[in-house]
């Protein structure tokens, strides 16, 4: 945690002057560059990707008339970039001479790509609200690095992106690993704070004494997460997230602190309960290798269920409630919710032939497609649904006492199906209830 302050004369006082992109770029990226040097000991540094996170929809229209881009906070447990995504960004960076370019830049005349001794990816977190409005919800969480174990701990996903699968890097996060994995946030982060934490690193690290030797991970695991703090009402986090390539050219650097620094209420005891559920719905392991027919399979099914959830006006009464109960209509939702209508609409969805997925299908590419719907499509999912709901104008508030009452707003009607289903999705569900009791 750094205390790195915004010149109020360039930056503001509030988040206004983030919301153009070619402003970010032009006054942001210089200063967080200096700062990224100062913390690892690179001597150059070459910013590659900013984005501002919030879950207020007028702040996001504010943004995007501007030309700037937003995301919600990421509730999952995640890294910005696996290894071969970091090499392969860095790759682009040596072939199309911007690393020469900035090389030059730094001094270093006659040195090129074959110098660099170590390269770094690194993500700068900070709020961009007034300093009067300290982050109160959403922190930023981050496993130690020094309770994780590489390679047992990371579990590799398939993420689509671009149009192309690619290779993500998840937490294997469950508690039989017998390693409980520490978390922390800082309360309170004010504009003037910024974390700085390690998304790849080159250079590795052995530790010392291990048996059988083994690495340190060279990223560290995060997600935004809730407090133990009381939040005002429509209160909602806005942050700048910066990403950059930190270059090593002489000595080896300092890379990022393994040890957290300390902050008084540091402990992330209000992200557990966010955190439990992450982990214990960790339904994609690392052996779940799918063929490309099956990605395609995982593609298709979670684009046309994403699409049909704006005719959930046509559902029931139940179901409509179901729906408002989980993800609702007011700004914001809880993930742990949002899930449990994804795992039971993908399982009801699968076992009435309506994603065109036959039954006789591994239960791994099913799992894929909720994982898929959750990391690619939560925002359009819950949008869409919302937008169903409104043209049915939403259903009371209530909560149902059995979980077959979900099931049969889902359409069901023969008894014998409905068992068989509340066997399957009764863990997902029986997770989310355990959390809200």
């Amino acid at each position: 945690l750094y205390h790195d302050p915004l010149d109020p004369r360039t930056f503001g006082e509030d988040h206004s002057t983030f919301m153009s992109d070619a402003f970010v770029t032009a006054y942001y990226y210089p200063q967080m560059a200096e700062l990224v040097k100062r913390a690892t000991g690179a001597q150059v540094c070459i910013g590659i990707h900013h984005v501002v996170r919030t879950s207020d929809q007028n702040i996001k229209t504010q943004v995007a008339a501007a030309g700037g881009k937003t995301e919600n906070p990421a509730p999952g447990i995640h890294t910005d970039y696996s290894a071969p995504d970091a090499l392969d960004m860095y790759d682009r960076l040596v072939s199309s001479e911007a690393l020469q370019h900035h090389l030059t830049k730094a001094g270093f005349t006659g040195k090129s790509a074959k110098d660099v001794k170590r390269v770094q990816f690194v993500n700068c977190w900070r709020s961009i609200a007034p300093l009067s409005q300290p982050i109160l919800r959403d922190h930023l969480a981050m496993c130690d690095q020094q309770s994780v174990v590489a390679p047992d701990d990371m579990v590799v996903v398939p993420k689509y992106d671009g149009g192309k699968w690619k290779e993500g890097v998840r937490l294997n996060a469950k508690f039989a690993n017998h390693r409980p994995h520490r978390w922390f946030y800082y309360p309170g982060m004010q504009r003037s704070e910024v974390l700085v934490f390690t998304q790849y690193d080159t250079a590795s690290q052995i530790v010392e004494g291990s048996s059988p030797p083994h690495a340190l991970p060279r990223m560290c695991f995060h997600t935004a997460a809730s407090g133990n703090h009381p939040v005002p009402e429509g209160y909602m986090r806005i942050s700048m997230e910066f990403r950059a390539v930190a270059i090593f050219v002489e000595g080896s650097g300092r890379g990022c602190p393994m040890v957290i620094a300390e902050k008084e209420d540091s402990p992330a005891t209000g992200a557990k309960a966010v955190l439990r559920y992450m982990l214990a719905n960790h339904d994609v392991k690392s052996t779940d290798v799918l063929s490309w027919e099956e990605k395609e399979l995982v593609a298709g099914a979670s684009d046309k269920l994403v699409s049909a959830m704006v005719y959930c006006d046509q559902w029931d009464l139940k179901g409509r409630t179901f729906l408002t109960n989980n993800i609702g209509m007011g700004p914001g939702y809880r993930l742990d919710k949002v899930r449990t209508v994804i795992n039971t609409v993908v399982d009801v969805g699968v076992e009435m032939g309506t994603l065109n997925i036959p039954k006789t299908t591994r239960r791994p590419v099913i799992n894929h497609v909720k994982h898929h719907i959750v990391t690619n499509h939560l925002e359009k999912f819950v949008a869409n649904t919302r937008i169903g709901l409104s043209k049915a104008g939403g259903a009371p508030s209530m909560l149902f006492a059995a979980q077959q009452a979900h099931l049969q707003s889902m359409g069901f009607t023969d008894t014998v199906r409905n068992t068989a289903a509340l066997r399957r999705t009764q863990g997902n569900v029986q997770g989310a209830i355990d959390l809200l009791v």
